[in-house]
């Protein structure tokens, strides 16, 4: 009796199993009929699990129209609809209540539809490339998520509602027409990275250091004109993009990023780089091209971490001897400024360079006025940039 018992559990499950799939698989085929789509392996498109569909990947496949029946697939996981021609989203995706990842790029999506706040699973929300011009207020509803990706849109504004995705982590707003940020955004504390080039920001919100975790911040491409000393708050900065503003100046609280790793300020009206950026000794990246730099401290001979330098396209007359003590060095671009000479500590550099032979010391002298360098330098510059000479404007 137990025996069968057993037995008719199972088959009831085999069953029950099965008629789920059967379920799941005409929904899909509603899919792909709707929109006169053939598909050859079943699998290619679906992901299964426990006899339900799991994910479905339908990218690339004209999509015009996502019918009712994608409500049946309660069990989705991952949907996936890039680069299609879908200009809405069906109300009925609210069904979908296992969602966590929804991906639909490259469509022209203009808003979307208020039953998405139903999705109280979503994760991962990535929406680049279509054709909204805000954010659809379903989306601070959605309180897991984790991810919103809202780049190469035409958004001008971030609704104070923001404040609302407190789980968020990763916040891309690229390419858009946003002019400046909400108050509201400095109290998102679980995010950890904030991309925003390419928009029309002139400023940020004094209370930007609330954003106690963050560790990458890409505000490159804007129209600031100053960081908010606040920014020496963020702690756990390691990387730091603000490449391409109208910035005059570094706020000197940026020399409290204890963490930084990565500054990228080429491209700006900086005229003077703060002594005191010499105390960020885990720096390994220091790119300020394209500024009105004229000198450099001695002291940048103690950032022991440094391993690209880029000073390009700057106004230096001269630099420190303090160069050469950089151990870790690998990268020294000094091209398109006024040098006229180097100092002679730099052969240590290439003696350095020559220990480490399997990372090539890459050294760029172009476009100065350096017409009277030794010979041992004027080799070693020649095997990174042969021809380089001819680039002096003294000849």
């Amino acid at each position: 009796m137990i025996v069968k018992t057993i037995l008719f559990l199972i088959t009831c499950t085999i069953i029950t199993s099965a008629a789920s799939f059967k379920d799941d698989s005409i929904a899909v085929e509603s899919i792909l009929s709707s929109n006169s789509i053939e598909v050859n392996d079943f699998y290619q498109i679906a992901d299964t699990l426990s006899g339900r569909i799991t994910g479905l990947h339908l990218d690339s496949l004209d999509l015009t129209v996502l019918p009712e029946e994608i409500a049946v697939l309660s069990e989705l996981r991952v949907l996936r609809i890039n680069d299609n021609n879908l200009e809405a989203l069906p109300e009925q995706i609210s069904s979908l209540s296992s969602l966590r990842e929804l991906w639909a790029d490259g469509n022209s999506l203009k808003t979307l539809p208020d039953s998405l706040k139903g999705l109280n699973n979503l994760q991962i929300l990535s929406l680049n490339r279509n054709k909204l011009s805000f954010i659809p207020e379903p989306v601070s509803a959605l309180e897991l998520l984790t991810e919103l990706s809202l780049q190469h849109n035409q958004i001008n504004e971030v609704p104070d509602n923001i404040q609302l995705l407190q789980n968020l982590k990763y916040l891309y707003l690229d390419h858009n027409s946003i002019s400046k940020l909400p108050a509201p955004i400095c109290s998102l504390s679980n995010l950890e990275v904030l991309s925003l080039k390419n928009n029309d920001l002139s400023s940020l919100p004094h209370g930007i250091g609330g954003l106690e975790n963050l560790r990458r911040v890409d505000l490159s491409n804007n129209n600031l004109n100053l960081l908010p000393e606040t920014v020496g708050k963020l702690l756990e900065l390691t990387d730091l993009f603000i490449s391409g503003n109208q910035l005059s100046s570094l706020p000197v609280s940026i020399t409290e990023l204890s963490q930084l790793k990565w500054l990228y300020a080429d491209n700006n009206r900086i005229a003077h780089l703060p002594a005191e950026l010499t105390n960020l000794k885990k720096l390994q990246i220091l790119s300020v091209s394209g500024n009105g730099i004229s000198t450099i401290t001695e002291e940048v001979g103690s950032m022991t971490n440094l391993m690209v330098l880029n000073l390009s396209h700057n106004e230096l007359n001269n630099l420190p001897e303090s160069l050469a003590e950089l151990p870790q060095l690998r990268v020294l671009d000094l091209s398109n400024n006024s040098l006229q000479t180097v100092p002679n500590s730099f052969i240590r550099l290439r003696s350095k360079s020559q220990e480490h032979s399997n990372v090539p010391f890459k050294l760029n002298l172009s476009a100065n006025r350096l017409c009277d360098l030794s010979d041992t330098i004027t080799d070693w510059a020649n095997q990174n940039n042969p021809g380089w000479e001819n680039s002096q404007s003294c000849r």
